[in-house]
């Protein structure tokens, strides 16, 4: 089949879970013999960059502000995908798929599936018209292509409470970044192994860095934590350089806080490997593939209690706090760092076996193929 990916900022994955999404299911596809086109925004994938691991790389247009980005790009990678007879075109995330429906009626002989990765409205960084249209964009996501996908239950039930629609759920997966073990690299950033809490996020609002670096302060003035222990901040901001800035803020008064910036690759799993926890401190997910990786890395987790995030960590992999309470974050940071080694080492046991079985980027493809031979057989028979 000939299958195009729409709505990603591209690949290489650097930033973003739609975006590692996109990269391990785009080459997954591409080792099973399919033949794979991503487009991609040139301020994220170098206009040299033509295949990646098997997937064919498509440059189109955008105007690269915080409003227009995304919806540009789409436009016009919607216009060239009509003319290139793709078998399946899968939009990605709500703000894209809101032009599904030009898909549609364009190429009618095109199968258009859209995933639904996370409710965007609610993310902090948005005015009133941005939530109001991308609202708007959710009944499309909802409504017009052929099939939707979920990346979570909680997502799938609630398109059928708000849409009356049956969403397919295929979840997001996750794997080890890295192989080899190059501890030298973190010293970069004066990271020694297993001293440093670590937290990967986007540096936008409603993923509650703020909250980690509250209660990282609080565990310090009360003398909990050894003086060599640090908390480690992985990402880059997304159009939010007003909440950069008051991050940055606050870590220059504390050298105990270190802002690595985005990293990816050797780094990453280095910072992943090497951490002694891992704090998932998000308001809102669809369904989060850092704290994935850190189940895949078998780190202590302390983790935000929104129902996403108690869907992959049940009961026995990770401690849960009130999520938005920095407070109780602290709490929780504390009672995991206090923890028997026993019941610390059963809970990361746990958080493996749980990624294996039920994360794994090989089935996910696996699941997501079949969904595509489904609607393709419906689509030859004229019965979708």
């Amino acid at each position: 089949m000939r299958i195009a990916f729409i709505g990603q900022k591209g690949i290489p994955a650097k930033t973003g879970g739609v975006e590692r999404h996109v990269e391990h299911l785009s080459k997954q596809l591409a080792s099973q013999g399919h033949e794979v086109f991503v487009y991609a925004r040139s301020h994220y994938t170098k206009r040299s960059c033509a295949k990646v691991g098997g997937v064919n790389i498509v440059h189109v247009p955008t105007i690269y502000t915080k409003h227009l980005d995304a919806i540009v790009h789409t436009l016009f990678a919607t216009v060239h995908a009509v003319f290139k007879k793709y078998d399946i075109v899968h939009y990605q995330s709500i703000g894209p798929s809101f032009l599904s429906g030009l898909m549609r009626i364009l190429a009618q002989k095109t199968v258009v599936i859209a995933t639904f990765h996370s409710q965007d409205y609610l993310h902090k960084k948005w005015g009133w018209f941005a939530r109001l249209s991308l609202r708007l964009a959710e009944w499309s996501t909802c409504t017009i292509p052929h099939a939707t996908i979920v990346v979570s239950k909680t997502l799938q039930k609630y398109v059928w409470q708000a849409y009356q629609r049956k969403a397919i759920y295929i979840p997001n997966g996750a794997e080890k970044i890295g192989t080899e073990s190059k501890e030298a690299l973190i010293k970069e950033f004066g990271l020694e192994k297993e001293s440093y809490i670590l937290c990967v996020s986007r540096l936008v609002a409603h993923k509650g860095v703020h909250l980690a670096i509250n209660a990282f302060k609080k565990l310090k003035e009360e003398g909990v934590l050894q003086k060599s222990m640090k908390l480690a901040v992985v990402g880059g901001g997304a159009f939010t350089d007003g909440y950069v800035e008051r991050l940055k803020e606050s870590a220059k008064k504390d050298d105990a806080i270190v802002l690595t910036g985005q990293q990816d690759g050797e780094m990453l799993h280095e910072l992943y490997k090497n951490a002694t926890m891992f704090v998932q401190p998000s308001e809102s997910e669809g369904l989060s593939i850092a704290l994935l990786e850190a189940m895949c890395y078998a780190l202590p987790i302390v983790a935000s209690d929104i129902e996403e995030n108690k869907e992959i960590v049940g009961k026995n992999c990770a401690l849960l706090f009130n999520s938005g309470n920095d407070h109780d974050l602290a709490e929780k940071m504390k009672e995991m760092l206090g923890m028997k080694g026993s019941i610390r080492e059963k809970m990361k046991k746990s958080s493996e076996k749980n990624v294996k079985e039920n994360y794994h980027w090989n089935k996910i493809a696996q699941k997501t193929t079949k969904i595509y031979d489904l609607l393709s057989q419906k689509k030859k028979a004229k019965t979708l």
